[in-house]
């Protein structure tokens, strides 16, 4: 953090020695600037320096450096979640570098419009900006630039493998960009596959291999003052915790990953440790103090414009309305969620949803409701093809028992299975 306030008045003073000389040597300095002020999680530095690079290309007009202008401005509105702005200049910065022939910026604009439509479980869209990235990556000059952005493109070609249950594939390319981010000495490059890896080993229910992957790179993000990175490690260690039943350690991480997605104004991994907290309390017999969790979850979720994160918090507020009495409420609510289910989020992956309905089956169950054991049939069908998904046959059985939320849908089957024996309600 010392070396990153010390580049900015180091770079501060070589800008104002320029003036309004050398234009191109100025428009560089801005652009390492703004670089180091977004590693930072200074959003009124980068909206600073952004004016001013705006302001000398009004100026100095040039087609490549308008390009990296605009990549630069699309990684800024994503870092405020602001996905509509990030796509509109991530497409502006790709249909001019291309046609200028700005291959890096080109590349990484595709490889953000890529990104945006991972973000929307949107698998092929995303593929296919990221094999256009990868062809325009691949006339990257010089050579360790090249690599660094093969290597970015490579960590986002990850996540959409990761989500197709391409495991194996994913986890190869992530030790290769973490290898490349050490030999090049890039600590952000490492930071992205650390994140994915911790992922992968998640996904897998290995939950002392992602301690191991987060502490790396929770150390990593301090040491670099990667703020936004410090707090998904924060939160990856709490989901691992959890995992592990050791809720008051979840807990406290998740504290840590809040406060410091708030200070980056980082809102997606703000809010995912918001419905993490209100669960954590709720499982702790405390549903009062879990409500207010839920309910600021709900809000941001909506600004986010993510339905299906609104709807889970939606789900999981009702289930607390059981614990405090409130039927008519839980049941209301739930609804709500399942009409939804069936029309907006109808299209999403049957295993992008096994929480979801999940939650609002243990709503019907609570309420005695018809509808709870059907939900819960097809739930133990989805839950049986997603660990066929994620591993080989003999391993389906582990993989099971080690994620929370499969274990227990199994394990809720098994129950009904001997209720329905022994003649019991």
């Amino acid at each position: 953090r010392y070396s990153n306030a010390a580049a900015v008045s180091c770079l501060s003073r070589a800008l104002a020695l320029l003036g309004e000389s050398e234009p191109v040597r100025r428009f560089s300095l801005l652009t390492q600037l703004e670089k180091v002020v977004d590693t930072v999680g200074d959003r009124a530095g980068q909206d600073a320096a952004i004016a001013d690079m705006v302001a000398l290309l009004e100026r100095h007009p040039d087609d490549a450096r308008q390009t990296e202008l605009w990549f630069a401005m699309a990684l800024l509105a994503d870092r405020r979640s602001d996905s509509a702005s990030s796509e509109r200049y991530s497409r502006q910065a790709a249909a001019l570098g291309e046609r200028c022939g700005a291959a890096r910026w080109t590349a990484m604009a595709h490889a953000n419009l890529g990104w945006l439509h991972y973000a929307r479980h949107d698998y092929v869209g995303a593929m296919a900006h990221l094999d256009t990235a990868l062809r325009w990556a691949a006339k990257v000059e010089p050579e360790h630039t090249r690599a660094e952005t093969e290597a970015q493109l490579l960590t986002v070609s990850a996540m959409v493998s990761i989500q197709q249950c391409r495991l194996d594939d994913a986890r190869t390319s992530l030790l290769s960009v973490l290898s490349r981010g050490e030999a090049l000495g890039l600590p952000r490059l490492q930071l992205g596959a650390l994140e994915n890896l911790t992922l992968v080993a998640g996904f897998l229910g290995r939950w002392q291999e992602a301690i191991e992957w987060a502490e790396r790179m929770r150390s990593l993000a301090h040491g670099a003052g990667v703020r936004r990175m410090l707090a998904s490690a924060e939160q990856s260690l709490a989901v691992a915790h959890e995992a592990l039943g050791e809720d008051a350690t979840a807990m406290r991480w998740h504290e840590q990953s809040i406060a410091n997605s708030r200070a980056d104004f980082d809102r997606r991994h703000e809010v995912a440790s918001m419905q993490a907290m209100g669960a954590l309390h709720l499982k702790r017999g405390d549903a009062q103090a879990a409500v207010p969790w839920h309910a600021q979850a709900e809000a941001l979720y909506k600004a986010l414009e993510d339905p299906s994160g609104e709807c889970q918090a939606l789900a999981c507020a009702a289930v607390c309305e059981i614990h405090l009495g409130r039927p008519d409420v839980a049941l209301s609510t739930v609804d709500d969620v399942l009409r939804r289910l069936d029309g907006e989020l109808a299209e999403r992956p049957s295993h992008k949803t096994i929480e979801l309905r999940w939650t609002c089956q243990r709503v019907l169950d609570a309420l005695g409701d018809a509808r709870a054991a059907p939900l819960l049939r097809q739930l133990v069908a989805d839950v049986q093809a997603r660990a066929a998904d994620l591993t080989d046959r003999d391993d389906q059985d582990r993989l099971i028992q080690a994620l929370p939320v499969l274990r227990a849908i199994v394990a809720a089957q098994g129950d009904h299975d001997t209720c329905a024996s022994t003649g019991r309600a």
